[in-house]
């Protein structure tokens, strides 16, 4: 029996406790211990045992306090507690084990009583047949999983942690049993004398707890077959040793002689199973006829068995459609024609040329054949490199020989440094010369594979995740659990960017800090290596998506400060450039976008002075993208236009003009997101139907990727800024039914809560608050399940601004304001209480619109004031922005309720010559439209509605050159309604009746004839008065009578 000490226990359980502090991955926590607990049973290290069973009791009382199945899981922990009672026989060890199920009830208000729970596994799960048809469905599921005994040690582990919970005795032994077995077989196949030990383990608890008679004759059975085997394979070793020393008479002869007999009975059971389809079998024996005859010296007779190994994966490949066994076969036919005969060679690289041909087909669905004869040109490229870099090592050691100097000599310094120096830049020029060339050969494949082919498959997270996750326990496995490896590190990241995809950005956290740890100990703390920088930059980027923008500041400064380190201060390095452009995408987060475009600007200098002035690269091109998205931020749209072109064109030259890449559509989308901010809609959906016509011909028409759904989101709200809100509503609806197909139907991802939110924008723009208000509450709801419940994160602040609006057009406006509060609050969070922020400006304007709904005006001028002011600390005071001129715009709305009518028009002409001055003297934008109608009410209000009228006809006219003449839009609409009041001041009814019965017609044409929108109903309302003041009160009586019914319809009073 092992009695392994504590401390070197407690060491083996370092990382998964770490996980498990971490709360990154229970599910894989869970898996950990319970592989240390099969150990430490099949081992007999009770001291190991106990830790395992503490440490599964612990997780499950975790789950049980998340509410997370708290019944079942608060029984598990406490069944796990009592367990440990059988191994500690000191009182003071008994008396913590009952300390911890007292905290347990007190935690969870539960009762914990084994008796019932005894009896339950009693009548439910302990008899023969139920035991056997447990452990025949975990056989069924891994058969179905074909990942050899892996799936069937999981299922076993899992059910044998489960008889323990339950207390049901005859399902632990047959666990332990089937373990024993699969360990068993484990060790017949693979002549592994680890597994022996640890069958023959497993078979010894099963019978230390087996109660019945013949189920104990049978353990001890296979207890005493177990050591038989495992002598036998010892034997069989020894007389291999004692045969290979032995020099005298035909031993080796009569050796050789079974060696290829057995080799080639291997061959031929391995062809007839081949022939039969039966391809695990195949595997098998070709692997045993090559293991026959490996290392002895002739290393051409593996060919044979190499080449059928290579037949059974080609095979596999074609009837799984997975690239991964082309490449193995590819491999394999690779390493037999190193060791081939020359008569052979032909052979072998015509199979190569078949599996890239069957790849090709089977994988890409491509049916044409593919040239494969620039083998030999890839061959020389990397001979004259091989060649140019024997050159240099010559000419070094020929011009810079420290070695010829006497060692006093004050130059041999200096030489050193020199020789140092050449060094480097020879290993910088490999690398470039490395990075060429797999460049060209990816350009190569893409240009066999098409767009969709390479790409078709990207987007599936999941299927990400659990490869990574299969990755990091095989590296786990190889390097030992709980070790220090940078592969393990690589692993923990690509599952830290893998559930950052699928939107659980604190399990991404996570992990990369996992890996950041792990790098630590590998190159030492406090010492700088690229590695770790990395990790530093990958923990930015995901605390940038949690919401915690000065954490990811924090980040990127510690990777920046590592880089200037590693490759010196003041040189131009791409990883130095790749951490000033987060730096500025972190600074725009936090609203200080002078502070973004100083970064991003340092940026572009420093690629473009890596890859020449004047060249074209794709991270030059995202630079030029970042200086566009700072500079929209500032509200400079048209220098945040030419950046994006100047992106957009240097994207075509790069990747081809006329072809489709993903850096193209990107740039085309950010271009319609610019234009859509310069007031030109149409333009911007030009933009986003070119980026999403390529993103379907990269990702396949048909097929779901979340470039896609961004695309569809970009068209719905474009349409929307055109006053279709129909069309709108249809392709936001495309892009949440994509996302949902993306990352599952039930779950939650930031996307599907952008998606709702999206859509309850649309809704509310149609005039159905009450949808709207459903939309926005699912978004609110997912955002605090993926971010957490009370956490403070900008997505949720934006959601709860979204139902105070919704609230608001509902006529709740105490709701609104509550809302508004929560999103300023949370805001002020986030950002620093009394920091300056767009958001926090935002939300100050909401309250300002709110209170001014509740008829508090002058709370409402203080808000809008608080707002201006924030504005201009923001974007510079005395600069013309357009959040500034909406302020100036909403304190002249605020002013005129306060019937300060003059204030008001001084407001509104400050708004409009700021927004004449940001889009341009004489050009059309909706913003200036709206300034133009703002200063018509006021001038109505101060009795001068001629003047009003001048300015409603110039806010007429500009809107219908925006959304197109004879076009139905409703800010032509309002502008319609506006003329027939200002007209009706006048006294000129008629005219005024024509004004109100074109909006009405609108209106009906926009929102559905019919249908119940306070804007019709306005509509009809004017129209009532206006035919009263006329004399004719029949109509008016009719227009009233339309008016009320939809008046209740909105309210929802209204009965048939």
């Amino acid at each position: 029996m092992s009695h392994t000490k504590l401390p070197k226990v407690v060491g083996e359980f370092r990382e998964l406790d770490l996980i498990f502090k971490s709360g990154s991955d229970l599910d894989v926590v869970e898996r950990g211990y319970a592989r240390k607990l099969v150990h430490a049973i099949s081992t007999q290290n009770e001291v190991l045992e106990c830790e395992a069973l503490k440490g599964l009791g612990d997780l499950y009382l975790h789950k049980a306090k998340m509410n997370k199945h708290k019944a079942e899981n608060f029984h598990k922990a406490c069944s796990l507690y009592t367990e440990l009672l059988r191994y500690y026989t000191s009182i003071e060890k008994k008396q913590v084990v009952q300390h911890r199920i007292r905290y347990a009830e007190k935690c969870t208000k539960l009762i914990h009583d084994q008796e019932v729970l005894k009896a339950c596994a009693t009548n439910t799960g302990s008899n023969i047949l139920a035991v056997s048809t447990t452990l025949h469905e975990v056989k069924k599921k891994s058969k179905l999983k074909r990942h050899g005994t892996v799936p069937l040690v999981k299922g076993y582990t899992k059910t044998l942690v489960k008889a323990i919970v339950e207390g049901n005795k005859r399902l632990e032994v047959e666990s332990m049993k089937s373990l024993g077995d699969v360990y068993l077989e484990k060790g017949r196949v693979g002549k592994d004398e680890t597994a022996f030990s640890k069958s023959a383990g497993l078979y010894r608890a099963a019978l230390d707890r087996c109660e019945d008679s013949d189920g104990r004759e049978t353990l001890r059975h296979r207890i005493k077959y177990v050591e038989k085997v495992k002598e036998k394979e010892r034997k069989k070793r020894r007389e291999s040793g004692l045969t290979r020393n032995k020099k005298v008479g035909n031993s080796s002869k009569d050796k050789q002689e079974v060696t290829d007999r057995t080799y080639q009975d291997q061959l031929q059971e391995g062809c007839r199973a081949l022939q039969t389809g039966d391809l695990d079998t195949a595997e098998r024996k070709f692997a045993a006829a090559l293991k026959a005859v490996h290392g002895k010296g002739q290393h051409w007779i593996e060919t044979e068995p190499l080449c059928k190994l290579s037949n059974v994966y080609l095979k596999r490949g074609e009837q799984s459609k997975d690239g991964g066994d082309f490449t193995k076969a590819a491999a394999l036919s690779n390493a037999a024609l190193v060791r081939a005969k020359v008569v052979n060679k032909e052979g072998i690289k015509h199979t190569i040329q078949e599996i890239t041909q069957s790849f090709v087909k089977h994988v890409l669905s491509i049916e044409q054949t593919v040239p494969t004869d620039d083998i030999e040109k890839h061959k020389s490229v990397l001979r004259e490199c091989r060649c140019y870099v024997e050159e240099e090592i010559k000419r070094t050691e020929q011009q810079i020989d420290p070695y010829s100097l006497d060692d006093n000599d004050p130059e041999i310094r200096v030489a050193e440094k020199k020789r140092v120096e050449a060094n480097k830049a020879l290993f910088d020029t490999i690398v470039h010369q490395r990075k060429t060339f797999i460049a060209d050969l990816v350009d190569e494949c893409m240009e066999v594979m098409g767009p969709r082919a390479a790409w078709k498959n990207l987007g599936d997270h999941r299927k990400a995740v659990s490869y990574y996750e299969q990755a990091l326990e095989m590296m786990r496995s190889i390097y030992g659990e709980g070790n220090a490896h940078p592969d393990i590190a690589s692993s923990l990241n690509n599952l830290g960017d893998a559930w950052k995809n699928l939107g659980d950005h604190r399990k991404a956290v996570s992990y990369h800090e996992q890996a950041l740890e792990m790098k630590r100990s590998i190159y030492g703390e406090g010492n700088t290596y690229p590695d770790i920088a990395s990790s530093l930059n990958n923990l930015g980027a995901a605390w940038s998506n949690l919401g915690d923008q000065r954490k990811a500041v924090s980040y990127y400064e510690q990777a920046l400060e590592m880089r200037r380190s590693i490759y010196g201060e003041g040189n131009a390095y791409p990883d130095i450039a790749s951490s000033l452009n987060n730096l500025g995408t972190a600074w725009r987060n936090l609203g200080d976008h002078r502070k973004a475009v100083s970064y991003h600007e340092q940026a572009l200098e420093m690629m473009r002075s890596i890859y020449g002035e004047g060249n074209a690269h794709p991270d030059i091109a995202s630079s030029l993208n970042n200086l566009g998205a700072a500079w929209k931020d500032i509200g400079d749209h048209r220098k945040a236009i030419s950046y994006h072109e100047q992106a957009l064109e240097m994207m075509r030259s790069i990747y081809g003009e006329g072809n489709a890449h993903p850096d193209i559509a990107g740039s085309l989308n950010n271009l319609g997101n610019a234009w859509s901010n310069l007031g030109d809609h149409r333009k911007a959906v030009s933009y986003y139907e070119q980026a999403l016509e390529m993103m379907r011909s990269i990702y396949g028409e048909g097929n779901a990727h979340p470039d896609i759904a961004s695309s569809l989101n970009n068209l719905g709200n474009a349409w929307g800024d055109l006053g279709d809100y129909r069309k709108a509503v249809g392709y936001h609806e495309q892009a949440l039914e994509m996302m949902r197909s993306i990352y599952g139907e039930g779950n939650t991802h930031p996307d599907i809560a952008s998606s709702l939110n999206n859509l309850g924008n649309a809704w509310s723009d149609l005039g159905d608050h009450r949808k709207a208000v459903r939309y926005y509450e699912q978004a609110l709801e997912m955002m605090r399940s993926i971010y957490g419940e009370g956490k403070a994160q900008s997505e949720i602040a934006s959601s709860l601004n979204n139902l105070g609006n919704a609230w608001r057009n509902l006529g709740e406006h105490r709701k609104a304001v509550s809302y508004h509060k929560q999103a300023l609050e949370m805001r002020r969070s986030i950002y620093g209480e009394g920091n300056a922020h767009p958001d926090i400006a935002s939300s100050l304007k909401n309250l300002g619109n709110a209170w001014s709904d509740l008829g508090d005006y002058r709370k409402a001028v203080s808000y809008h004031e608080h707002s201006l002011e924030m504005r201009r600390s923001i974007y510079g005071e005395g600069k013309a922005q357009s959040e500034i001129a909406s302020s100036l715009n909403n304190l002249g709305t605020a002013w005129r309720n306060l019937g300060e009518h003059r204030k008001a028009v001084s407001y509104h002409k400050q708004a409009l010559e700021m927004r004449r001055s940001i889009y341009g003297e004489g050009n059309a934008h909706p913003d200036v439209a709206s300034s133009l109608n703002n200063l018509g009410n006021a001038w109505s209000d101060l009795g001068d509605y001629r003047k009003a009228i001048s300015y409603h006809e110039q806010a007429l006219e500009m809107k219908q050159s925006i959304y197109g003449k004879g076009n139905s839009h409703p800010y032509i609409a309002s502008s319609l309604n506006n003329l027939g009041i200002a007209w009706s001041h006048l006294g000129d009814h008629r005219k005024a009746v024509r004004y109100f019965e074109q909006a009405l017609e609108m209106m009906r044409s926009i929102y559905g004839e019919g249908s119940a929108h306070p804007d019709i109903a306005d509509s009809l309302k004017n129209l009532c008065v206006t035919w009263r003041d006329f004399g004719d009160y029949r109509k008016a009586a009719s227009y009233y009578a339309q008016f009320t019914r939809i008046k209740q319809m909105i309210d929802g009073t209204y009965r048939l």
